[in-house]
């Protein structure tokens, strides 16, 4: 299904907790290890997830986690 969402498009994927958030990226990155994945969870330092928020806005990462 993300896959499927990723050829028309970026994708917004929302976890409960940091361990699913975790599980999920290296879901992905197997899966799929050329896409861009910007994190966006508060587990991360601030600077960097403003970075990946620019990321996303941009379009440079097609995937927010």
């Amino acid at each position: 299904l993300i896959a499927h969402r990723l050829a028309h498009g970026q994708v917004l994927l929302v976890a409960p907790d940091e361990r699913q958030i975790n599980q999920i990226e290296k879901e992905l990155l197997e899966f799929l290890p050329e896409i861009s994945i910007a994190r966006l969870d508060g587990h991360i330092p601030r600077d960097d997830r403003y970075r990946n928020y620019l990321r996303v806005v941009r379009g440079v990462s097609r995937v927010a986690l």
